[in-house]
């Protein structure tokens, strides 16, 4: 109460001294002076500025420029200044006033609609100045009772109803509503109602594309009271000064008709004149409110920054949010800097001036290249996926700009997990305990057993009709912490091909990118010819994007290099036989968090590790199920955090 107050009292000078200078100066002159009160108001309201720009690329996406988007921004802030300065010229609004300055397009749908003799719910927006749309009917002869929020501060909200009721508008007070509106249209009046509001309740619809709860309120009313609904639209004209108030097409229950049916029809029909009055006239509409605050839609960015395996947890974050909510769009962007110096910039300013910043977008412009940084000005999202330092600046800022959620998987380094929403991080990485920390055993990937069906439908034939024991081997490269060379690889092939000789086995091989052509060549010389080879791909000469996943789909057992811990978790997540195998360390003397990734998954019995020379006795193991091994899953602790921290 006291806040109230408080907030009473500095508004009352400025406040009052505006509607001195309505009351003295030429109504031009005002009306002047509302459209520089929008302009400073889209200066220094950032918040609402971004809200704007917000819901105009979720409603529009690509088909609006960023440069319309801007411009519609201006002048939405234009009207809402001319709308408020309006709002105290009632006292002077003249029938001079409205002839010159107002117009009606089918008023006489008012009196037909009259004669039916149960009232009539005249159904607006927040479009134009919809204050003004009951003044201007009363104007012509249909006087009308209107349901009126209230508003802050108090003395205010008197003075508007005080100026709403001298233009011959009756407000129905907070507390009273539905009586007084049931009581109005019983006596054959016309009560204005506002029907653009979105919330937890109402009639789900699709507005542009996204669901909302629709309110419903007007259409029951007008069923229960037997009236008809007229909706009506306020247009504020190209030079912004004069109005026309345009009477649509009644809504009304047929004879056939239940209740139920009525609302459903009716609240489409509205929602389709709306859509049309906006995409017709997008900047009279109020945008800057949050119209999808309360959708299950979820629109999820991940940014990506050239890494495979970063983008596959990424991915399967994104996953799980689809799994959460309804619909959801995923949209992927490559990150593309200047140079490295504009890199490592963009991260030292975010550092130490996110929590500050009001124009993301220009440190953005400054560090991307043009097509990227045009690709990110244009996104919407309502969730940003960062994976990888690279990623993390661009995102935090990205975040600001579309007030969006952000998600950091892995550890977001050079940042915290405080400036993320939500940080997945494995546990070889030993995370902080933090309620923004969720801890994965493995790295998260898209593995599942609705992806395995697809990769396996895509396998060539003789691979799906086979019958035999399959092992999958999926050999990596070289990385930061591990070396691959000959003598090492001819070890595992010499016994793979031992056990697969003994067992009538057939293998699946594909090696990586990161494999040295050496390597290449070596298993292409034992491969090439072997019998029990029915698949092999190798990607630095040309690659199947759905080769990992089929031999994972494919196999009873997955032979996997131990230097990848994407590779090992996308193994150990699929429901085969996972064996790891090692490559030679570059540095012998200390642990790397690959030993500490293998030796946890391990102890929590997802996967088997092999020495240089013990690999044909793991083979022979898994043949004699010796050992039982469970799925790596990461997605049951993932799915609550996120719908906790990041949906919610």
């Amino acid at each position: 109460m006291k806040k109230d107050l408080l907030l009473d009292y500095l508004l009352y000078l400025p406040l009052s001294l505006i509607i001195l200078m309505t009351r003295i100066l030429p109504i031009k002159v005002v009306l002047s002076f509302g459209v520089l009160v929008g302009r400073i108001i889209h200066v220094f309201s950032s918040k609402r500025r971004k809200v704007c720009n917000n819901n105009l690329k979720a409603a529009f996406g690509a088909s609006m420029s960023y440069k319309r988007r801007e411009k519609i921004t201006k002048t939405i802030f234009k009207n809402f200044g001319l709308s408020f300065v309006e709002l105290f010229l009632m006292p002077r609004m003249s029938d001079k006033f409205f002839g010159k300055y107002t117009s009606v397009r089918n008023m006489q749908r008012v009196p037909e609609a009259l004669k039916k003799g149960k009232g009539i719910v005249f159904l607006s927006a927040h479009y134009g100045n919809w204050e003004l749309a009951a003044s201007i009917s009363a104007h012509n002869g249909y006087k009308m009772h209107a349901l009126a929020r209230v508003q802050k501060p108090y003395f205010l909200n008197d003075l508007l109803n005080h100026f709403r009721q001298v233009r011959g508008t009756t407000v129905i007070q907070k507390g009273m509503q539905l009586r007084e509106i049931l009581k109005n249209l019983k006596s054959n009046g016309i009560v204005g109602l506002i029907g653009d509001q979105s919330g937890k309740q109402g009639k789900k619809v699709d507005f542009f594309g996204r669901p909302i709860f629709l309110a419903d309120g007007a259409f029951r009313i007008a069923a229960q009271a037997g009236s008809v609904v007229l909706p009506a639209f306020n247009i504020r004209r190209s030079h912004g000064f004069s109005h026309e108030l345009v009477v649509e097409e009644p809504i009304e229950k047929k004879e056939n008709e239940n209740v139920d049916e009525f609302i459903d029809r009716a609240v489409l029909e509205y929602r389709d004149l709306l859509q049309k009055y906006i995409i017709k006239h997008p900047h009279l509409w109020l945008w800057g409110n949050r119209r999808w605050k309360h959708t299950t839609a979820r629109t999820v960015l991940i940014l990506k920054d050239g890494k495979t395996g970063h983008l596959r947890q990424a991915q399967a974050v994104a996953k799980t949010i689809a799994n959460l909510t309804y619909p959801v769009k995923i949209v992927e962007i490559d990150l593309v800097f200047k140079n490295n110096h504009a890199e490592k910039l963009l991260n030292l300013f975010t550092f130490y001036f996110r929590k500050v910043v009001k124009f993301p977008l220009v440190f953005l412009r400054l560090s991307l290249k043009k097509n990227c940084y045009e690709k990110i000005r244009d996104s919407y999202s309502d969730i940003i996926i960062t994976t990888g330092s690279l990623t993390r600046a661009v995102g935090l800022l990205l975040a600001v700009e579309n007030m969006s959620k952000i998600i950091s998987v892995m550890k977001p380094v050079p940042f915290t997990e405080k400036d993320f929403d939500l940080s997945i991080i494995p546990a070889h990485d030993f995370p902080a305990e933090s309620d923004r920390i969720i801890v994965s055993d493995g790295a998260l990937n898209i593995v599942s057993e609705k992806y395995l069906k697809k990769m396996l439908v895509r396998m060539p034939h003789r691979v799906k009709m086979s019958k035999a024991l399959k092992i999958g081997l999926l050999i990596g490269g070289n990385s930061s912490c591990f070396n691959m060379n000959i003598d090492v690889v001819s070890k595992m092939v010499n016994q793979l091909k031992k056990f697969a000789e003994e067992t009538n086995a057939e293998i699946l091989l594909t090696t990586s990118r990161r494999t040295p052509k050496e390597i290449d060549a070596y298993l292409h010389k034992q491969f090439d010819e072997y019998p029990n080879v029915i698949f092999k791909v190798f990607p630095n000469e040309h690659n199947l994007e759905y080769s990992v996943g089929g031999i994972l789909a494919a196999s009873n057992v997955v032979i996997v290099t131990n230097e990848s811990i994407s590779m090992v978790s996308e193994a150990a997540s699929s429901g085969a036989y996972p064996i790891t195998y090692p490559l030679l360390r570059k540095v012998k003397s200390r642990k790397v968090k690959h030993d500490f990734f293998i030796e946890n998954l391990q102890k929590q019995k997802v996967i088997r590790t092999a020495e240089f020379d013990t690999l044909y006795e793991e083979l022979v193991s898994f043949k004699l199920k010796k050992f039982k091994l469970k799925n790596l899953d990461d997605c049951h602790d993932l799915a609550k955090a996120i719908s906790e921290k990041v949906i919610k």
